[in-house]
This record gives structure tokens, C-alpha cells and sequence, in this order.
């Protein structure tokens, strides 16, 4: 018998932070799930058909579980902890700065936001959101 716990990466729990960017039915952000019951059987024999220690047959079985790579989910936060920004970006904040729309005067309007101002509304939410990072429970 074979035990296989996997757990998720650090910071999943903050991931119930940006609820608000969920859609229903699709992606839900909360707390993601792990798989705790992965138990695997294993048989396995060898044979020596001559008896004189010179040949073997060997078989064997087993159940395998595959794993969730953690590099698949990228480490982020919850967007309203941090989030990259690029021009395109900043412009969904609420307030946008001043540069918005122009983009011609991006270093002399201020460049990116000094301070992080978490993402207010759903839409904001959403074009934040640079990761997710889902169930490892099994589908059944």
C-alpha cells in the first residue's frame, strides 16, 4: 500500500480573498481543496522458473496518482494583496491616474501608482487576476 498526500501552494488561502472575481459555474476563488484519500494498492511477484537463481520473471501492479504542478498555478497572492501592473493595468484602477488615455505622458503623469490600491469593484477584480489555483480533490 502506497499513501499520497499532496498539498497546495503557499498562500492558497488567500485566494478567498478575490471571491469577487469568481464566475459562477466556471471558476469559483476560495479556498482550494487537496486530496487526503489517496490510497494505492501495489502487487507485485518474481518467479524463478529453473530454480537456479540465473532467471527471473517479474510482474507487478499498481494504482498511481498523478500530481497538480505547483509551477502550473503561478505564486501570487490574491489580487487584492498585490498584482503586477503595466500601463494597460493601471488604467482599470479606481482612481485612474492621470496619464490614462494619452499614454504619451506615462513617466511625466507619475508613471505606475506609488501605493497599492486593492481592486474595488468586480471588473477591476478580474483584470487583475493573474493566477488561479484549483481543487486537487480527484473528479469522480
Amino acid at each position: 500500500m502506497r499513501y499520497e498526500y499532496w498539498t497546495n501552494p503557499v498562500g492558497d488561502k488567500t485566494q478567498a480573498l478575490n471571491a469577487i472575481s469568481s464566475v459562477p459555474g466556471v471558476v469559483n476563488f476560495g479556498v482550494p481543496k487537496t486530496e487526503q484519500n489517496n490510497i494505492a494498492p501495489r502487487v507485485g511477484f518474481a518467479w524463478d522458473p529453473t530454480g537456479s537463481g540465473k532467471t527471473a520473471v517479474r510482474a507487478g501492479f499498481g494504482v498511481y496518482y498523478d500530481v497538480n504542478i505547483p509551477e502550473l498555478c503561478v505564486h501570487h497572492f490574491a489580487t487584492q494583496l498585490q498584482s503586477e501592473l503595466d500601463p494597460a493595468s493601471a488604467c482599470t484602477l479606481t482612481p485612474q491616474p492621470s496619464w490614462c488615455g494619452s499614454q504619451t505622458n506615462f513617466l511625466a503623469g507619475g508613471g505606475l501608482p506609488a501605493t497599492y490600491v486593492p481592486p474595488a469593484t468586480q471588473t477591476e477584480a478580474r483584470a487583475l487576476t493573474t493566477s488561479y489555483i484549483d481543487d486537487t480533490v480527484m473528479r469522480k
